[in-house]
């Protein structure tokens, strides 16, 4: 359990601090007390697309947030099994997907591809278990 809630509240901090990047950069700044060096900007007029894959809901309710700030609806990543309710299978699940990439619901994956492929910019939320982030590939 303790595992499970280290990485719940470490993958917590990763999206807050992407949704306080996200905040500044789309406000420009207006009415935030958020200082930032950053001189990246999203073009007035550029495409977001907010998408999300989570256990918890954690990364959810983040997309959601940032989904406030860019006018977009997050689109989440549905697997195609669900993720049981009890501890132990749970963690028989994560240690299972570490590394790999969990099998995606075919309609919830093409909608978030049809939002990745036409957005100029992309904010993408995912779990972080056992203090690894998800694989990353070229291919859907």
């Amino acid at each position: 359990m303790k595992k499970i809630v280290i990485a719940a509240v470490i993958a917590a901090a990763v999206i807050v601090v992407a949704a306080a990047a996200a905040y500044v950069i789309l406000s420009d700044g207006e009415d935030s007390d958020i200082e930032t060096s950053s001189d990246v900007q999203i073009p007035e007029g550029a495409s977001t697309a907010v998408v999300y894959f989570t256990w918890s809901n954690h990364a959810g309710t983040i997309a959601a947030s940032i989904g406030n700030i860019t006018g977009d609806s997050p689109i989440g990543l549905v697997p195609e099994t669900a993720y049981p309710d009890t501890y132990d299978d749970i963690v028989q699940r994560a240690e299972s997907e570490i590394g790999q990439r969990p099998a995606i619901e075919a309609s919830s994956l093409s909608s978030a591809l049809d939002a990745m492929h036409s957005a100029d910019y992309i904010f993408l939320g995912y779990p972080i278990w056992y203090q690894k982030t998800a694989p990353w590939s070229s291919s859907p």
